[in-house]
């Protein structure tokens, strides 16, 4: 696939004994093409070590890419042992562990052709190893359960905040970096509206949708007097007194009376939209600070890649990013993760790892050791708490009970998409409208409920609902989990 004028580009100057290297494929190579070569005069395959990305596209936004040192990058690099040719990392943990990976060169620097004195001395130091937390079956399995639509996978162990999967969709093969990139590849990398390169799972912050109620349930419990038994209706549609504005369930006849409970299993909008509407009344900033107390608002402290803070609004906000003062309508919207509100995949999954865990929010982290050659370790990840869901293990309980029946009773909106399922599970479904087409569908829980083992967010951009859609990518990675790590 290289044009004769190319691969002559590739050769001229050189010598009838050197090696021109033409181009680099992976191991193994196709034995028809390596037969075919072999009649050439003159051609030779000839290995050597190389960068290799087993997992290629699959885990390519964790792992990251490298790339030859530009020349204007040099002057600077080149105080630190860098040379023409060499290469580094530029994404992910290739470009996190940089220090840990390249290793150093050494040698001896002295005047030219004197043989008086030494003046420096430089120490080769061996590259490290960096050992992630994730796990590769449930790492394949999530991006296998994604398949060929746009979203994120994101799974974590709720006792430590251990990164377990990570997946971005579309992705890139790290592998085209070493191999080298050809047009196409080039082009699909760039490609503004795939963005390939972006990883969705910390760069992009959605709207929530219904995934968000646990929020708003909370706030209701804590500062309106609400418990799970609680008696709520649920009608078709929700307007605010004076306004003509309406705000609709997803059911066109609404749900009847609820209690608190089956308004989450069953995910009844308007129950959450006077929720909503309610704490304005007492004080409009008690939504936001709900949710900004359950990790929104603010990166989470993820070390090795960007991390973005989405957006939780309130007045002071909309004041000065829009112009406009709050409105209750802002608190009805936001009730249901609309509106201006915004969350990465990674802040999603670490909130309910907080509810899966009793309440603690960890910092996500990626890196679990750097190892030396001689096996010692030079760095050990230490778990680090960054705060408490501000809810009383009652109420965590009430919103725990309600999330089971989600994925398990007859009126749980995701209860199709786990049916049969060996593991028991709880988790909530989202549909976020967004300005840009059909619904993203969300879905995030945890599983084993009794003793959780991982924590799980899903999104599939414009993938319409969360209980179709994304429930069913969740379901898969609870039961690879389950394969790969038996009880």
């Amino acid at each position: 696939q290289l044009s004769p004028d190319q691969v002559r580009s590739r050769y001229q100057g050189g010598q009838p004994d050197w090696f021109m290297p033409i181009r680099s494929y992976p191991d193994q190579m196709d034995p028809g093409l390596l037969e075919q070569l072999a009649g050439i005069p003159g051609v030779v395959v000839q290995k050597w070590p190389d960068r290799v990305y087993p997992a290629g596209p699959a885990a390519a936004h964790i792992v990251g890419y490298l790339s030859e040192v530009t020349a204007d990058e040099l002057a600077d690099l080149s105080k630190q042992g860098y040379s023409a040719g060499d290469v580094i990392g530029r994404a992910g943990i290739e470009a996190w562990g940089e220090q840990y990976l390249s290793g150093k060169r050494g040698g001896i620097v002295g005047p030219d052709g004197a043989e008086r004195k030494l003046i420096a001395e430089v120490k080769s130091e061996p590259s490290h190893d960096v050992v992630l937390t994730i796990d590769l079956d449930v790492q394949l399995a999530a991006d296998r359960a994604l398949g060929n639509q746009t979203g994120s996978v994101v799974v974590l162990d709720p006792g430590n905040g251990a990164i377990l999967a990570m997946v971005s969709h579309p992705s890139f093969d790290p592998n085209q970096f070493v191999l080298g990139q050809t047009d196409e590849s080039w082009a699909a990398l760039n490609d503004p509206a795939q963005r390939p390169l972006e990883n969705r799972a910390t760069q992009v912050a959605y709207p929530m949708g219904s995934t968000f109620k646990v929020v708003t349930m909370t706030a209701g419990m804590q500062h309106l007097g609400l418990n799970g038994q609680s008696t709520l209706e649920c009608p078709a549609a929700f307007s605010l007194p004076g306004s003509d504005q309406v705000w609709r369930d997803w059911s066109a006849n609404g749900q009847g009376t609820l209690t608190l409970h089956d308004a989450l299993v069953q995910s009844c909008n308007t129950v959450f939209y006077k929720i909503g509407a309610d704490l304005d009344a007492k004080d409009s900033q008690l939504l936001p600070d709900m949710a900004r107390k359950f990790g929104f608002g603010s990166p989470t402290g993820l070390a090795e890649l960007p991390d973005v803070p989405g957006l939780v609004p309130d007045p002071a906000w909309k004041l000065q990013a829009v112009g406009d003062y709050w409105a209750r309508g802002d608190a009805v919207n936001l009730a249901i993760g609309q509106g201006y509100f915004l969350a990465t995949p990674l802040q999603v999954a670490d909130t309910y790892a907080a509810l899966a865990n009793g309440g603690t929010l960890w910092q996500p982290y990626l890196v679990q050791q750097v190892v030396g050659l001689d096996g010692s370790a030079v760095y050990t990840a230490q778990p680090h708490e960054r705060g408490k869901l501000p809810t009383s293990p009652e109420d965590l309980e009430t919103i725990r009970s309600a999330m089971r029946d989600v994925v398990s009773a007859p009126n749980g909106t995701a209860t199709a998409a786990f049916s049969g399922e060996e593991q028991p599970a709880a988790g909530k479904t989202g549909t976020a409208e967004n300005a840009q087409g059909a619904p993203h569908a969300w879905f995030a829980g945890f599983s084993p409920f009794d003793t959780p083992q991982l924590a799980a967010a899903a999104i599939v951009e414009h993938g319409d609902e969360g209980s179709r859609t994304a429930a069913p990518i969740v379901r898969q990675v609870i039961a690879a989990y389950a394969t790969a790590n038996p009880a």
